[in-house]
């Protein structure tokens, strides 16, 4: 029974340790970290591309895997500024989304881009729409 308990001990301090490290290295991005983004990209001549997705949304997970295809990446990595939202249950960060015009409730992933250039973003729903668009910038 101790040994059990020990074990079990262990694996709960052991969960909540990666718990803690995910959350540190994943900081949930603000209206002031985006509008501080948006700055950055546009010095870098990047586009700031902001991503609204939830761990439990497999389009979410599939447009994930997409954006790791080797072409797709590599193009990203070059001229794309990356920020992911995680809106939960439809519950977190919707004063992020607000502020960038998104409702969730239409469905994510949701991106929203901007360019480098002073014209107005550009709002894609869905992993078709998302992966064109990132098609049309890389021509």
């Amino acid at each position: 029974m101790t040994v059990r308990l020990i074990i079990l001990s262990a694996l709960v301090l052991g969960a909540g340790v990666l718990w803690i490290s995910y959350h540190q290295n994943h900081k949930t991005p603000t209206v002031q970290s985006i509008d501080q983004a948006r700055a950055e990209a546009r010095l870098n001549h990047k586009v700031l591309m902001v991503e609204f997705e939830a761990d439990w949304c497999s389009d979410c997970r599939v447009l994930s895997r997409n954006l790791q295809e080797r072409d797709i990446r590599d193009y990203l990595a070059r001229h794309v500024e990356a920020l992911h939202v995680d809106v939960g249950q439809f519950n977190r960060n919707l004063d992020v989304a607000q502020y960038l015009g998104v409702d969730v409730n239409q469905g994510i992933p949701a991106a929203v881009f901007f360019l480098p250039e002073p014209v107005p973003e550009s709002l894609k729903i869905g992993n078709a729409q998302i992966l064109a668009y990132i098609h049309q910038l890389e021509e």
